[in-house]
């Protein structure tokens, strides 16, 4: 069990994993960049806790809160003193003959240096390499060989429920991270949507770490 005192007023969301229990706490007043910094912390407390290096974050729905987690727990890495990355898969698809990265090829050369202490990385398929990205295994490859030299990864993840023809399914890419934790905005999100995109997540073999509720809306 992780426990951080909160200064301001907020709930946690019990979580597990295997082996361990993880809490993650979200504020009641909305989530601005400094309430989501307790969560962050969490979030990357519990990652190191579990030995975990790869970790994706995703949604149901798009617009609930993803890409400002990821940028936050990247920044509580970074400050901690560990080489941190964060992979962007949410882009969309490019159309047209732009060159692009494809899994298989080394990504090092595509890496940007973030001021707030993170490098990034954005991932943009083309409509011919778009499947090249269901590939689990070079998906693994790349976190785990190619861009073996960091200590964390956080991959910002297309929303499950929302898959669209110009997005890289985010299944292969979640299944690829160690463990990922899904985001729900609360007021926008209903239960069984919820449970869908849990089960699909499941059913593609995703280890899933647990939940953080956005209260933005409440």
């Amino acid at each position: 069990m992780i426990a951080v005192a909160f200064s301001y007023k907020c709930r946690t969301e019990q979580m597990q994993r295997p082996g361990q229990q993880m809490s993650l706490a979200h504020s009641d007043k909305g989530w601005t960049n400094s309430s989501w910094m307790r969560p962050a912390e969490q979030v990357m407390l519990a990652a190191v806790d579990g030995k975990t290096r790869v970790v994706g974050i995703i949604s149901p729905q798009s617009a609930s809160g993803v890409s400002t987690l990821c940028q936050m727990v990247a920044e509580c890495y970074s400050r901690s003193g560990q080489q941190t990355l964060l992979a962007d898969f949410t882009l969309p698809v490019i159309t047209g003959n732009k060159r692009a990265w494809v899994p298989g090829e080394n990504p090092l050369e595509e890496t940007r240096a973030d001021p707030r202490g993170y490098d990034t990385f954005s991932v943009q398929a083309t409509v011919a390499t778009r499947s090249q990205y269901n590939s689990v295994d070079k998906l693994r490859h790349f976190f785990n060989e190619d861009l073996s030299g960091y200590k964390a990864i956080i991959v910002d993840l297309p929303a499950i429920l929302e898959r669209r023809e110009d997005s890289i399914n985010p299944l292969a890419a979640a299944r690829a991270c160690d463990v990922v934790i899904m985001v729900c905005m609360t007021g926008r999100i209903k239960q069984q949507q919820v449970k869908l995109a849990l089960a699909e997540l499941a059913l593609a073999g995703v280890q899933i770490g647990g939940t953080v509720l956005n209260d933005a809306l409440n």
